[in-house]
């Protein structure tokens, strides 16, 4: 009989077979300069192109936001010509605009040009110190009523609602409640586009499709930085970054529409379908026809659910792999149904990630810009430092008060509101920038888990687009089965 053998380890590398920490690294690396640049580059131009939609479409949207529907010029409305005209009553009753109220619809932006200029004439003529408090807080309690009253425009509203799904799942996180990080993520991912479709389907379709390009060439960036220094330790420029996106915002682009369209076409054919019933006699025949018509909607909601779980994986897809649209939908579907459970794993941990990032950046901005306001409110009394102050993590977008004195103290709270408007920026730019980076890095472990490619081997000069093929081997004729050669 012979002896049993033994065997010796002398060591196990955990973070070779422990792979998921390296999702938490994108933490630290998202706040890279680089990144939060071009976060921030993203940011503003989403913002500018929304408040452009804004001011030239009118304001539909309820006040109470976009879960309590389109604005009723009718009965809405009434509530708020009431409230604007007991404004100009109160601070601008001697004013041109009053005396065509009753037989006017007030306009909001108008009206509180009125009782700025109203109030601060006023204002000049009151000598006790608490009689001009009192009158200051009657003003800004105005103000909030008319902003309480008036509609709000479709990506005002949208920007709110994202970020107050954003709050909920990293407040979800850090209570240890699923019910709520679901529920978030819920309101971002299918409520949000949900509530659009059905009462802003325009804004939905060209906002979003503007929406797809920046983060194209914003998300392909972050990516491509992320790909290169998980998988070679090496950090890229800016402008080598910018330009790899650049050079491929199409493929990236497809990557993200191809799903969408695709699923646009399944359920235009189940319309066709469904025409039938409208048909006599042909009703009989739509009526067989159902169970195709089910078959075609298996295919629609697998498209749909694929892509609201491995969307997140297509940019990162083409930054890793310099490949086409299709191939990374390919690669980005085919882990979902390979691996569910690991990719699943994977954005939970992500979540965790978003979550301290999130806190991280917020208390940072938080207490930089409480501290300041008080320092300055400790030197100066000024007017304009009635816009600092009051920040709380969960509430960085939070109204200031107005500042309705004289040019220069408007010029100077624009001034200030500009600058801290800056900082609550960034702390977006590192949501975007931790998203992308987060997404690479669980893109390059489930590529690992599902072909048992390397996370070392992405693209990069010099090798064929869309492997990691080195040109010079596929011209020397070395054929298909040529040892791919990484970035390490």
């Amino acid at each position: 009989m012979s002896s049993p053998k033994r065997l010796i380890v002398d060591g196990v590398e955990f973070p070779q077979i422990v792979q998921f920490p390296k999702i938490l690294g994108a933490v630290t690396s998202a706040l890279q300069p680089s990144r939060l640049i071009i976060g921030l580059l993203m940011v503003v131009a989403l913002i500018t192109f929304g408040r452009v939609w804004d001011g030239l479409a009118l304001s539909s949207v309820h006040p109470d936001g976009l879960e309590a529907g389109r604005w009723d010029s009718e009965t809405d409305g009434r509530t708020l010509q009431m409230v604007l005209r007991g404004a100009l009553s109160q601070f601008a009753e001697s004013r041109p605009l009053t005396e065509a109220a009753s037989n006017t619809d007030l306009k909001t932006g108008d009206v509180l040009s009125e009782i700025a200029a109203g109030y601060r004439e006023k204002r000049k003529l009151i000598t006790d110190d608490r009689v001009r408090d009192n009158f200051d807080r009657q003003y800004t309690a105005t103000v909030a009523s008319i902003n309480d009253a008036r509609p709000l425009g479709v990506f005002e509203a949208s920007a709110i609602y994202a970020g107050q799904s954003v709050h909920q799942v990293v407040a979800g996180v850090l209570s240890l409640d699923f019910g709520m990080v679901l529920s978030g993520v819920e309101r971002l991912v299918v409520t949000l586009p949900s509530h659009l479709w059905t009462n802003h389907h325009w804004f939905l379709l060209l906002y979003g499709l503007l929406f797809m390009i920046v983060f194209s060439v914003g998300g392909g960036a972050i990516a491509r930085m992320q790909a290169l220094q998980t998988a070679a330790q090496r950090r890229i420029r800016l402008g080598e970054a910018v330009d790899f996106a650049m050079a491929g915002w199409f493929r990236l682009l497809v990557a993200q529409l191809v799903p969408l369209l695709l699923t646009g076409l399944v359920l235009l054919v189940i319309v066709i379908m469904a025409v039938l019933l409208l048909v006599p006699l042909l009703d009989v025949l739509g009526g067989l026809l159902y169970g195709l018509a089910l078959a075609f909607g298996f295919l629609a909601a697998f498209l749909l659910i694929g892509y609201a779980v491995g969307s997140h994986l297509l940019v990162p897809a083409v930054a890793c792999e310099n490949g086409d649209g299709l191939d990374a939908m390919q690669r980005a579907y085919a882990y979902v149904v390979t691996r569910p459970l690991h990719l699943l794993f994977y954005w939970a941990v992500a979540l965790v990630g978003l979550a301290l990032g999130f806190v991280l950046v917020s208390l940072f901005a938080v207490v930089m810009l409480n501290l300041t306001a008080e320092m300055f409110a400790w030197v100066s009394g000024h007017p304009a430092l009635n816009v600092t102050g009051g920040f709380r993590m969960f509430d960085l977008l939070h109204t200031a008060d107005p500042v309705a004195g004289a040019w220069h103290e408007r010029w100077t709270a624009s001034g200030i509101t500009f600058w801290q408007t800056v900082v609550v920026c960034l702390v977006a730019a590192y949501v975007f920038s931790y998203h992308f980076s987060a997404a690479t890095v669980v893109y390059l472990l489930m590529r690992l888990a599902s072909d048992g490619q390397d996370i070392e081997e992405v693209w990069q000069p010099g090798m064929i687009q869309g492997t990691t093929v080195a040109v010079s081997h596929r011209a020397e004729g070395t054929g298909a089965g040529d040892t791919p050669i990484g970035s390490g």
